[in-house]
């Protein structure tokens, strides 16, 4: 199951932070990237969104507010300075009549080191192994 999946199929109050909700912050968002406190936060979101699902960032400003604890033009701002150092892709998906965007992970930006070489590697054949599962139970 994707992100995007999961999420359409959150209620509304599933969609906000939960007890258990938790992210990662990594020494290279602040050594490489020297991002500052929503920036850190807002990238750290969409990271873990990636790792856990190789998948885009699909949820709500609102969301991303709440982690940072911040207003949404600073949550804008850094969501468009993510854009600018080329850390993170922004693209639109449609959504029957609405367009909305949604935030990719631009790994080429990734430290290069052993981990996330093997993580992005393992990632991927998942990714395509997931997709080919998908394929199939559709009789494709």
């Amino acid at each position: 199951m994707t992100f995007a999946t999961e999420y359409d199929e959150m209620s509304a109050g599933e969609r906000e932070i939960q007890r258990e909700h938790f992210i990662r912050i990594w020494g290279f968002m602040l050594t490489d990237f020297k991002l500052d406190k929503t920036e850190l936060i807002v990238y750290a979101v969409i990271f873990g969104i990636y790792r856990q699902y190789c998948d885009c960032f699909v949820g709500s400003r609102k969301y991303l507010q709440s982690w940072c604890n911040a207003s949404k033009s600073a949550v804008d701002n850094a969501l468009v300075s993510l854009e600018e150092k080329n850390l993170i892709v922004k693209k639109y998906r449609a959504y029957g009549r609405m367009k909305r965007a949604v935030y990719y992970i631009n790994t080429e930006a990734l430290p290069r080191c052993e981990m996330f070489r093997l993580e992005n590697q393992n990632a991927d054949n998942n990714k395509k192994i997931r997709e080919a599962e998908k394929r199939a139970s559709l009789g494709l």
